[in-house]
């Protein structure tokens, strides 16, 4: 892991280049009429005005991008036998805004999943995922 400080005043210049490097996604305020306002969540931005950098914490986290919630392993495919999925498994993205301690409970996953028994679709979504941490208030 590298360490560097981006002083505000360079954030735009800075945010043109990520899009050289995959699609970028920061939080963005999820408002789906709860009650609540919605909270915050991890989205594909189509324009900086949505980027919300000021969020307390996401109703899902960053991990979603390394450990999605439902994944076909493989498919069955008459003539050839068991043919395993690689949908999405190359996509690359810039996860832009990360909390200090969603990144420390990343680092924990890359130690669990390519441990002992590495787990090939956890390593290659996140060899395709490129996290930049932002410094947070805890709530």
């Amino acid at each position: 892991m590298k360490v560097l400080v981006l002083p505000k005043t360079d954030l735009d210049l800075f945010a043109a280049v990520l899009q050289q490097f995959g699609e970028v996604h920061a939080p963005v305020a999820k408002d789906d009429g709860a009650r609540d306002g919605g909270g915050f969540v991890f989205a594909r931005l189509t324009s900086w005005s949505e980027a919300r950098l000021d969020y307390q914490r996401t109703l899902l986290p960053p991990k979603k991008y390394v450990l999605p919630q439902r994944e076909t392993l493989f498919r069955y495919r008459h003539g050839e036998g068991f043919v395993p999925c690689s949908e999405d498994l190359d996509k690359r993205i810039v996860l832009f805004g990360v909390h200090p301690c969603d990144i420390y409970g990343l680092d924990i996953l890359d130690q669990v999943f390519a441990g002992r028994y590495p787990d090939p679709y956890y390593q290659t979504r996140r060899k395709n995922l490129l996290v930049i941490g932002l410094d947070c208030m805890p709530d």
